[in-house]
């Protein structure tokens, strides 16, 4: 079985329905797991949802 496709900013920027300036921001400011390879900026699927699901915010609307 082939390993898992690696993301670009794009597909980050999708993933997370943010821009791709802001995936760069975190990614140059180390917030957000990545790799590079070669010069070239990537990130494991499995590293960003997990990323994702330790900053998740519940709010709570107080009832009326």
């Amino acid at each position: 079985m082939p390993p898992e496709r690696l993301w670009t900013v794009a597909d980050v920027a999708e993933y997370l329905a943010v821009t791709e300036r802001t995936v760069r921001a975190w990614q140059t400011e180390h917030r957000l797991p990545f790799l590079k390879i070669g010069g070239v900026v990537r990130f494991r699927p499995a590293d960003v949802t997990a990323w994702a699901d330790s900053h998740e915010e519940v709010m709570c609307v107080p009832r009326p």
